[in-house]
C-alpha cells in the first residue's frame, strides 16, 4: 500500500492534511529500540544526544500538529456555520408565499387585547425579520383592531405614539374600535375625534365614517351622543344597548330599509314620546321590561318589518303584552315573515297572537314549548297560517299527538324534525321539536 501524501487537500489546508496523513500512515522509528524494553539508559553521551534530538523532533512535530488541529477546528466551525445558514435557507417557512403568511398573521389577531406596541400581534410579527415586517406594514387589515384601555393612559401614551401610527397603517380598511367603560361617554368622543384629525390625510378617518355599516353602541347612564357623525341611514346592522326611549325613537326612523336592529336594555316608558315610523327589516329586543315593550310598540310603526324577535330575557310579565304585539304586527302591512316569541308570555297572550289575522304571511314561527298549552294547540289548529313552513318549539312539555292533529287541519305534508337546521328545502310544513 502506498504511503504517499495526497497532492491536494479537499479543504484547502494542505499542510494540515499532510500532517494528518503522515501521522496515520508512517511509523516513527526509535534510534535505540533495544533500550525501550529494559531499564538501561544510553551508554554514552553520543547516544544521549541522539535520543534528545529525537525527542525534540517529536515535540516540534506535536507543535505543528497542534497548529494544524487549530486550523482544522477553525475550518470546522466555518463549515458548521456555512451548513447552518444554508440549511435555514431551505426552511419551508421561507418558501411560504406572502399571501399565506398574511393569513397566518391574521389568525394571531386578538381584538380584545388592549392596544400595546409591545404585545399586540401586528407590532410583534413586524419585529421578527425584514420580510415579516414588510408583509405587516403592507397589510392594513392587520392593524384594524383598536381596543383602547383607560382613557387617562390612552391620552398620555397612545395619543402621542402607538395610536396615530396604527391608524396610519390601517389606512383604507374598515377598523374596529372598542373603548373601555368610563364614567361619561363624551370624553371618549372628544378623544377619538382628536386622534383621527391630528395627523395627515392617511390618519384622518372622518371621511370614512359614512362608510360605517355595522355599529354596536353601548351606553351606561350616559347622554346619547347625537352629535357624533354616525351615518344611521347606511347601517346594515345596528346594535344599541341601554338607550332611553326618546333616543331610540330618534334613531329608528333614520335607519335604512331592511336594516337589522337589536335593542338591549330595560327602559322606562316616556309619556312625551311621539309615534314614529321606521322601515327597518329586522327588530330584535333583548332584555327589556314588559312595561317598556308595551310603551315602545305603541309608539312604533314598522311597515317593512320581516323579522320580529323577542328573546326570553323579559324581566317581568305585564298584562297587555299580547295585545301590544298584535296591534304592532297589524301595522306591518303583511310583510312579517319570521316571528320569535319569549317564554315570559302568558297563555292568553300567546293565544291572542296565534288567533291574530296578521300572521297569515308568516313563514317561520319560533315559540317555547313550555307555554304551548292545549289551548294554544287548539288556537293553532283554528288558525290557517297558510304560509307557515317552519314551526320551532323548544322544550319537552308538549302533547305531540295533539299538535300534529291540529297542524294537519291546514297542512297536508308535515315533516317532524329534532334539529333546527338542515331541512328547509321541504315543500310542506317542517315541525322542529327541540
Amino acid at each position: 500500500m502506498s504511503t504517499d501524501v495526497p497532492s491536494s487537500c479537499p479543504c484547502d489546508l494542505t499542510c494540515s492534511m499532510h500532517f494528518t496523513a503522515q501521522t496515520s500512515r508512517q511509523h516513527i522509528p526509535s534510534p535505540y529500540p533495544h533500550l525501550l524494553s529494559t531499564t538501561a539508559g544510553p551508554s554514552s553521551d553520543a547516544e544521549a544526544a541522539v535520543l534528545l534530538a529525537a525527542v525534540e523532533r517529536a515535540g516540534e512535530e506535536i507543535s505543528r500538529l497542534d497548529e494544524a488541529l487549530e486550523r482544522l477546528h477553525h475550518r470546522q466551525k466555518e463549515l458548521d456555520a456555512f451548513a447552518k445558514t444554508h440549511r435555514a435557507v431551505l426552511s419551508v417557512l421561507r418558501r411560504v408565499p406572502d399571501e399565506i403568511l398574511l393569513e397566518i398573521f391574521q389568525h394571531l389577531l386578538t381584538p380584545t387585547r388592549e392596544l400595546d406596541s409591545s404585545s399586540t400581534a401586528p407590532w410583534v410579527v413586524g419585529r421578527v425579520c425584514r420580510r415579516w415586517r414588510i408583509v405587516a406594514l403592507t397589510s392594513p387589515r392587520l392593524w384594524r383592531h383598536f381596543n383602547l384601555p383607560d382613557l387617562r393612559i390612552a391620552q398620555s401614551r397612545l395619543l402621542s405614539t402607538v395610536l396615530p401610527v396604527q391608524l396610519e397603517r390601517a389606512r383604507g380598511t374598515p377598523i374596529s374600535i372598542e373603548f373601555g367603560r368610563f364614567e361619561t361617554f363624551q370624553p371618549i368622543i372628544d378623544f377619538f375625534l382628536c386622534v383621527i384629525t391630528m395627523g395627515g390625510p392617511e390618519v384622518n378617518l372622518l371621511p370614512s365614517l359614512p362608510a360605517v355599516v355595522n355599529l354596536m353602541l353601548e351606553l351606561d347612564g350616559d347622554t346619547f351622543p347625537r352629535d357624533m357623525l354616525i351615518p344611521w341611514s347606511q347601517l346594515h346592522n345596528c346594535n344599541v344597548h341601554n338607550l332611553e326611549l326618546l333616543d331610540l325613537l330618534w334613531v329608528l326612523p333614520q335607519l335604512a330599509l331592511d336594516a337589522n336592529v337589536t335593542i338591549r336594555g330595560a327602559f322606562d316608558p316616556d309619556p312625551s314620546a311621539l309615534e314614529i315610523t321606521t322601515f327597518v327589516g329586522s327588530l330584535k329586543l333583548v332584555y327589556f321590561s314588559g312595561t317598556f315593550l308595551i310603551d315602545f310598540l305603541a309608539h312604533l310603526v314598522a311597515p317593512a318589518l320581516h323579522t320580529f324577535c323577542l328573546t326570553a330575557s323579559v324581566v317581568d310579565r305585564v298584562a297587555g303584552m299580547g295585545q301590544a304585539i298584535v296591534a304592532f304586527l297589524g301595522l306591518t302591512q303583511r310583510t312579517l315573515k319570521r316571528l320569535l316569541l319569549p317564554m315570559v308570555l302568558s297563555e292568553d297572550d300567546l293565544v291572542l297572537i296565534l288567533e291574530s289575522p296578521h300572521l297569515r304571511d308568516v313563514v317561520h314561527v319560533d315559540i317555547p314549548a313550555s307555554i304551548f298549552s292545549p289551548r294554544a294547540i287548539a288556537a293553532l289548529g283554528a288558525s290557517p297560517l297558510p304560509a307557515l313552513r317552519k314551526l320551532v318549539l323548544c322544550g319537552t312539555d308538549l302533547d305531540e299527538t295533539a299538535l300534529l292533529a291540529a297542524l294537519a287541519t291546514h297542512h297536508q305534508s308535515i315533516l317532524l324534525s329534532r334539529e333546527r337546521k338542515g331541512l328547509d328545502a321541504h315543500s310542506g310544513l317542517q315541525l322542529v321539536l327541540l
